[in-house]
């Protein structure tokens, strides 16, 4: 199961003004209608790093269903979306396509109770 999600983008053209950051969004669900929203805990693409790497990886946790910590609200075996913008000190680009990401993997759970042996005598029982 993979555990991180790789968003890799090509540099943008900066029109004779240095880039100043990325915009990485995603698709909060898989509605029609989902909004797209940025993800900064992960890929803040104002970040130096993301912004020479042009890649940020985001936990796949981060897309299991909506939490307080995380807007996102994707079902296992859901795809997920995104889109990208450059942005130089002129304002922002134009957003890339959407992006057709990898599927949501199912969660992980916490272990399943294993069975208990009593042996009492000669004739073990299981519980």
């Amino acid at each position: 199961m993979g555990t991180n999600i790789l968003v890799s983008w090509n540099a943008a053209a900066d029109n004779g003004s240095s880039l100043t950051r990325y915009e990485v969004l995603f698709a909060e669900s898989t509605a029609g209608t989902a909004a797209f929203l940025e993800e900064t805990s992960y890929c803040d693409g104002s970040d130096a790093n993301v912004l020479s790497a042009e890649e940020c990886t985001i936990p796949m946790a981060q897309f299991w269903l909506a939490t307080t910590s995380t807007p996102f609200d994707y079902l296992p075996g859901e795809t997920i979306r995104l889109q990208v913008r450059a942005w130089n000190a002129i304002g922002p680009g134009p957003f890339s396509s959407i992006v057709i990401g990898p599927t949501v993997e199912t969660p992980p759970f916490t272990p399943t109770l294993p069975p208990v042996r009593i042996e009492a005598g000669t004739s073990p029982s299981q519980i």
